[in-house]
C-alpha cells in the first residue's frame, strides 16, 4: 500500500499534494495518431517525413476517442500532437508540415481539447521532435520551444506535457524546455520519457531525463519496490536549473493494449488486443504499486478507435467494477 504525501520538505517545483493529486487520477489513455498512422513500414520510417497528402483520415472522430476514455473510467488522455516525423496536428505557424496543408484540415489539437472539456477528461500533450533523425542540437531545441509555446498559449490549461526522447535535447535544452513549459503553465506536470526500461528495473531518475516531475516506465510494469523519493545531489542537478535536495517523483506506466503489430504504438490492421486477464493484471499491478496506468489506444487511418479496442476497455471497466474497484 502506498504511503500518502508527507509534509513537504522537498525543493521541487510542484508540491507533494499536487503530485499526489496527479497520481490519484490513476488511469489514462495514450492516443498515437498522426502521419505515422498512415505509414505501413516498420522501424525508422516512422521518423521520416512523408508526403503531406498521405495524412487523410476520412472519418475523423476525436470526440469518440475521448468519450471512450471517459466511459472506460480514464481521467486523462495524452495526444501525440507532434511525433518523430515532425508533422503537427495543429496549424502551426512555424512549419508548413501540418494538418492545415493536408487533405483533412481539422485542427486535431483544438478538437481534442474541446472533447476533453466536454467529457470531463484532462488533456495532455505528447511531443517528439525530429532529433532522432538529425541528432538534435540547438536548432531542435529552439523549434521545440517555439512549438510548445504555440500549444501552451493557444489551447488553454493542459494537465501534462510528455517529452519523448529527452536525451536528444541535451542538458541545456531540457532545462530550457522545462523552464519554458513551467513559466507558461505553472500547474502543468512535465514527464520526460525514460524509454524502454523493461519492467521498471531501470526506472530510477536518470540524468538524460532530468528535470522531470514524474518517472515514466514505457512498455513495462512498476517494480515491486517502487521508489518515488530521491535525494538528488548537486552533481546530479548541476546545470538543470533545479536545486539539489529531496524530490517526490511518482511513476507513470505507458503501455500498448495490443501486440503493436506492424506499427507498434500506432497499431495496425493485424494488431490484436491483449486478453481481459492480462489487461486487468496490468491495471492491478499499477494500482497496487502506486503508478498511473496509461493504455495506448491507436486510432485507425480513418480516424476512429477500432471496436475491439473499445470493447476490451469497457469489459475491463466492468471487470473492475465487479471487483469493487472504482
Amino acid at each position: 500500500m502506498k504511503e500518502g504525501p508527507r509534509a513537504d520538505h522537498s525543493v521541487q517545483r510542484l508540491s507533494e499534494e499536487a503530485l499526489a493529486a496527479w497520481r490519484t487520477m490513476g488511469y489514462g489513455m495514450f492516443i498515437h495518431f498522426g502521419m505515422s498512422t498512415f505509414c505501413t513500414e516498420k522501424g525508422p520510417a516512422h521518423y521520416e517525413p512523408m508526403p503531406i497528402d498521405r495524412y487523410d483520415p476520412t472519418d475523423l472522430d476525436v470526440d469518440q476517442w475521448v468519450a471512450v476514455a471517459r466511459d472506460a473510467g480514464m481521467k486523462y488522455v495524452i495526444l501525440t500532437t507532434v511525433h518523430g516525423t515532425g508533422f503537427c496536428l495543429w496549424p502551426s505557424r512555424l512549419t508548413d508540415y501540418h494538418v492545415g496543408n493536408s487533405p483533412c484540415k481539422v485542427d486535431v489539437v483544438e478538437a481534442f481539447v474541446a472533447a476533453c472539456k466536454k467529457y470531463d477528461v484532462l488533456p495532455a500533450f505528447y511531443t517528439c521532435g525530429p532529433g532522432r533523425r538529425d541528432g538534435g542540437g540547438e536548432a531542435l531545441v529552439e523549434r521545440t520551444i517555439a512549438q510548445v509555446t504555440e500549444r501552451l498559449t493557444q489551447y488553454g490549461p493542459i494537465a501534462e506535457i510528455w517529452f519523448d526522447g529527452p536525451g536528444q535535447y541535451g542538458p541545456d535544452g531540457r532545462r530550457a524546455l522545462y523552464e519554458c513549459v513551467t513559466a507558461l503553465q505553472p500547474q502543468i506536470v512535465v514527464a520526460n520519457n525514460g524509454a524502454f526500461d523493461t519492467n521498471g528495473h531501470k526506472s530510477l531518475v536518470k540524468p538524460e531525463t532530468w528535470p522531470t516531475d514524474v518517472l515514466v516506465i514505457e512498455a513495462g510494469v512498476p517494480p515491486f519496490w517502487t521508489i518515488d523519493r530521491f535525494d538528488l545531489s548537486e552533481e546530479f542537478v548541476s546545470g538543470s536549473g533545479r536545486p539539489a535536495g529531496e524530490y517526490f517523483l511518482p511513476t507513470e506506466v505507458v503501455t500498448c493494449m495490443d501486440n503493436g503489430a506492424e506499427r507498434w504504438w500506432f497499431g495496425g490492421p493485424s494488431a490484436f488486443v491483449r486478453s481481459d486477464p492480462e489487461m486487468l493484471a496490468i491495471r492491478t499491478l499499477c494500482r497496487e504499486r502506486g503508478a498511473n496506468c496509461v493504455f495506448n489506444v491507436p486510432p485507425t487511418p480513418q480516424g476512429r478507435l477500432r471496436q475491439d479496442y473499445v470493447d476490451a476497455l469497457l469489459r475491463l471497466r466492468k471487470n473492475e467494477q465487479s471487483l469493487g474497484i472504482e
